[in-house]
């Protein structure tokens, strides 16, 4: 069994790979990067402009990125190619963004993993807090999620910035909340201990809820 890891900024996400749990870390993976071949020029071309979809990645050196929704997609398809050609028999999207992208060997989207495992609690949560890699894409997030809870209380942080008293306090921020979702494959499995602890509320994050799922399929 070979997988396919593709990320919408820089391979090798070592900062992923890091927190595969022990039963995963046998599995065989060819990772790739949406802008692995890409000169710092032409990944600045990828900006979004105003009211174009924002995607936040990682780029090799450990640095943020952001990238226009319309400008990835065909990076992401020809990356998606070169995973077929490199036979995997599947391909797990590092990201938990919602794109439309076409493959052969089929795709494993982590926001269809995490949308799922929110929906398994319909009834028991009202108040859903939801934590985005930036502030642009707070209001999306707030619509987006708003199907699976009456209220929904959505705040941005950069799982790459490094920085962490203000995580602390966005974890306090959602002491209201019933469950809190981490919609961000970024999010770290210390992340998720961070603000289960702080805010005393259950926490599903993009990354922990995708390695369940490999496991169940993969683990030997």
């Amino acid at each position: 069994m070979t997988l396919g890891f593709l990320t919408f900024g820089q391979s090798p996400r070592t900062d992923v790979t890091s927190d595969l749990p022990e039963s995963l870390r046998s599995l065989e993976f060819v990772e790739v990067g949406a802008l692995d071949d890409l000169s710092a020029q032409q990944i600045e071309s990828l900006k979004p402009h105003t009211d174009q979809t924002v995607y936040v990645s990682r780029l090799r050196d450990g640095s943020e990125v952001t990238i226009a929704e319309e400008r990835l997609i065909p990076l992401l398809n020809e990356k998606l190619k070169l995973l077929e050609h490199n036979d995997v028999e599947a391909t797990v999207l590092l990201c938990s963004g919602r794109l439309d992208l076409e493959s052969r060997s089929g795709i494993i989207f982590p926001s269809m993993i995490l949308e799922h495992a929110v929906q398994c609690l319909h009834g028991q949560v009202s108040r859903l807090g939801v934590l985005v890699p930036d502030m642009s894409q707070v209001q999306e997030a707030v619509g987006y999620w708003s199907a699976f809870a009456q209220d929904v209380k959505a705040l941005g942080f950069s799982p790459y910035s490094g920085s962490k008293k203000p995580f602390d306090s966005l974890a306090k921020a959602f002491l209201d909340r019933d469950l809190i979702v981490l919609d961000c494959i970024g999010y770290s499995s210390e992340h998720r201990k961070t603000v289960r602890a702080l805010s005393g509320k259950p926490v599903i994050s993009a990354r922990g809820i995708t390695f369940r799922f490999l496991e169940e399929l993969f683990s030997r």
